[in-house]
C-alpha cells in the first residue's frame, strides 16, 4: 500500500499523511487521528527511500567506529539505542586498517544523515579529512578534539595522571609503560601524562615500550623486551589498555614473578574480564555505554539544529584491584 492510498482512504492529502507519519504539527487532531487509525489498520509501512527523495533525508546514521570486540560494542549499543527511539537507522563501518578516510566516504555516499567517527589512526591527512567531512553533513567525533566540531571525549591525561601519582603514593617509582601503537590518540595522550607526571615529581629514570592493541601480538613484544631487559628493574608496570594488561599478566605469570607482590601492573578501560582474571586487573574505568549515547545525542542536535554543545568530557574511576595490591 502506498501514501497516496492512505490519502484516498482519509479523504485528506498526501502531503497530511507525511506530516502524520513525521509528527509535524499543521494537523487537526481528529484529523491526525484518523490517519493514525487507518495506518494502524492497514498495517501500513512508509517506503523510507522514497520519503527521502521528497524530504532529503534517509532517517539512517552513519557510524565508523575501530573494532566491533567488547570495548566497542558498548560504544555501538550507546548510539544504537538513542537512535532507535528517534526511528533511525544504523549503517555501520568497522575498520583498523588505515582505511578511515574511504569508511566515512562510503557512509557520505550512501547519504546518511550525520556520522559519528571514532578516529583510530591520527595524522596530519586525517586532520585535513575531518575538517572536510564536517563542512558536508552533521559530524560527530568520539575521543578526539578538533576545532568547530562536537566530541565526545575521554579525559585520557587526567587518569593517567591519578594512576601514576597511585603508584608513587605506594612508593612505586621503578615504572615501566607498555603503550599502545603511537599512531593512536589515546596512546600519545597516556603517554604524554605519563612523561610530564613524573618529570613533575623528579622521576626521570623510567622506561616507554611500543606494544600493540591485540593481545598476541603485545605478549610476543613484551616476552622479547623482557628477555633483553631485567624485570627486577621495574616494580610497577602500567598498560595503555587492558589488552596489552593482559598480556603482560600473562607472561609475568609464565616466569614466575607474583602480581603484585613483586610488581604493580594496571590497565585502562575496565573490560568486562579484568575481574575475572588472576590477579583481577586494576584499571581506569570510563562508562563507554554513554559515550556513544552522548555522541548519538550531540549528532542528533546537529541534525534538527539545536546544538549548543561542542565537546562533552567524560568522567572516569580507578577501580582497585589485586594487580595492585586490592
Amino acid at each position: 500500500m502506498k501514501m497516496k492510498e492512505i490519502a484516498k482512504m482519509c479523504d485528506v492529502s498526501i502531503s497530511t499523511v507525511s506530516r502524520v507519519l513525521n509528527n509535524k504539527s499543521g494537523v487537526r487532531d481528529e484529523v491526525r487521528e484518523k490517519v493514525l487509525k487507518v495506518i494502524k489498520e492497514t498495517d501500513f509501512t512508509p517506503n523510507i527511500y522514497a520519503q527521502s527523495l521528497t524530504t532529503k533525508k534517509t532517517k539512517t546514521i552513519g557510524v565508523f567506529i575501530p573494532g566491533v570486540d567488547t570495548y566497542f560494542r558498548k560504544i555501538i549499543f550507546g548510539i544504537t539505542d538513542f537512535f532507535s527511539k528517534k526511528n533511525y537507522s544504523i549503517l555501520l563501518s568497522a575498520d583498523r586498517y588505515k582505511n578511515e578516510v574511504e569508511n566515512i566516504e562510503f557512509l557520505l555516499n550512501k547519504n546518511v544523515d550525520g556520522i559519528i567517527y571514532f578516529p583510530w589512526y591520527i595524522d596530519n591527512s586525517i586532520d585535513g579529512k575531518i575538517k572536510e567531512f564536517g563542512n558536508k553533513k552533521p559530524f560527530v567525533i568520539i575521543d578526539y578534539e578538533f576545532k568547530d566540531i562536537p566530541c565526545v571525549i575521554q579525559d585520557h591525561y587526567s587518569s593517567m595522571k591519578e594512576i601514576v601519582e597511585f603508584y608513587l603514593k605506594n612508593d612505586k617509582k621503578n615504572l615501566l609503560f607498555i603503550n599502545g601503537q603511537e599512531y593512536n590518540y589515546s596512546s600519545q595522550i597516556r603517554k604524554k601524562s605519563f612523561e610530564n607526571t613524573l618529570k613533575n615529581n623528579n622521576i626521570h629514570n623510567y622506561k616507554i615500550l611500543e606494544a600493540s592493541f591485540s593481545i598476541d601480538e603485545s605478549y610476543k613484544i613484551i616476552e622479547n623486551f623482557f628477555n633483553n631487559n631485567k624485570i627486577s628493574d621495574y616494580d610497577g608496570i602500567i598498560c595503555c589498555n587492558d589488552s596489552i594488561a593482559i598480556s603482560c599478566i600473562s607472561y609475568l605469570k609464565s616466569v614466575n614473578v607474583n602480581i603484585p607482590k613483586r610488581v604493580w601492573i594496571s590497565g585502562f578501560d575496565d573490560m568486562d574480564i579484568v575481574k575475572y582474571i588472576t590477579p583481577s586487573l586494576t584499571s581506569v574505568s570510563y562508562d563507554k555505554y554513554q559515550l556513544g549515547y552522548n555522541a548519538a545525542v550531540l549528532l542528533y542536535q546537529q541534525i534538527k539544529s539545536t546544538n549548543s554543545i561542542n565537546k562533552i568530557s567524560m568522567n572516569y574511576k580507578i577501580v582497585y584491584r589485586n594487580s595492585t595490591g586490592g
